[in-house]
């Protein structure tokens, strides 16, 4: 056997061994509780349970190569600082599918990916928190007829009725689509989303859930608050600077709670007819970041400076 056919073989064997230790490594998967339990510990002021609701091997069904890897999904519980119990699931199971670069991506950085699902999840959670916490706020400042729409709940966003008069109150965590949308476009994690998102998942630096109060949340550079006061009768209308006096003092009463002044937006606009939004009139608005008078260009543009994408 010449010189040359031994390189091949050599060179093919290399192959193979790491093909198998990556199918291998692949297939055991990550260990959620394991990895996550001084963040969970931290979050949870050490009071939770996981409880493993699925669990086998799974492949994405859309791949072209059916590589299995093993799974478990997770219900977690906690209680958060009023006592509400509250529940979020994480799944070890993730795929290999979609575009090469996709593929790509998910197979170097897969450890990675289920930090940024985790550092969603636990600024759903924030959000939700935040949300429920000052929910009882509204009728001091709107009066007393204001009542949650239990039919437009989402995770982010509050919705709420008076006489003539509408709320939606969002609060959300805006850099987490600037990250997944930078992250997913790269074979390798960019080095900023890397550091922004080990930042959400180390023990050191994680948001505590179970002892967030409001201050706490205005006093995340990340948290972003929008209230939207939709004015839908002519009785109403007439009142349009009363509502933005009283919807100011709201943001100026949350504002004071952050050291840096907070993140938030609000408007007030006039519509007669709730069910069709583009007959929405603008009256008021005003957006704050970090502190400072902006606008909704300007607010993405320094989002994105200030975690340097």
């Amino acid at each position: 056997m010449n010189k040359a056919v031994k390189i091949i073989l050599c060179i093919i064997g290399a192959v193979i061994v790491l093909i198998g230790g990556f199918c291998l490594w692949w297939y055991r998967g990550v260990d959620l509780e394991k990895r996550y339990k001084g963040v969970f510990d931290k979050a949870f002021d050490g009071s939770y349970n996981m409880t493993v609701t699925d669990s086998g091997t799974y492949s994405a069904p859309t791949a072209l190569i059916k590589l299995p890897e093993r799974y478990k999904d997770y219900d977690v519980q906690y209680f958060d600082k009023d006592g509400n119990e509250r529940h979020f699931m994480i799944s070890s199971r993730i795929g290999l599918a979609g575009t090469p670069r996709e593929i790509l991506s998910v197979a170097f950085n897969r450890s990675r990916y289920f930090d940024m699902f985790l550092k969603e999840q636990l600024e759903s959670q924030s959000s939700q928190i935040f949300l429920d916490q000052i929910s009882g706020k509204l009728p001091g400042y709107f009066g007393d007829t204001v009542e949650p729409n239990a039919k437009n709940y989402m995770d982010h966003c509050r919705r709420y009725n008076g006489e003539g008069v509408d709320f939606s109150v969002v609060a959300i965590d805006e850099t987490c689509f600037v990250l997944y949308d930078k992250a997913i476009n790269s074979i390798v994690f960019p080095k900023e989303c890397r550091e922004d998102i080990s930042r959400s998942v180390s023990p050191d630096t994680c948001l505590e859930l179970s002892k967030q109060d409001i201050s706490s949340y205005a006093n995340n550079k990340n948290a972003y608050l929008s209230v939207t006061v939709k004015l839908t009768d002519t009785d109403t209308i007439g009142k349009a600077e009363d509502y933005k006096d009283k919807t100011e003092k709201f943001i100026l009463d949350y504002r004071a709670l952050s050291d840096f002044g907070g993140n938030c937006l609000y408007r007030i606009i006039k519509n007669t007819d709730p069910d069709d939004d583009s007959n929405n009139e603008l009256l008021y608005s005003e957006e704050i970041l970090l502190g400072e008078k902006s606008d909704a260009e300007e607010y993405i543009t320094a989002l994105k400076k200030t975690i340097k994408l």
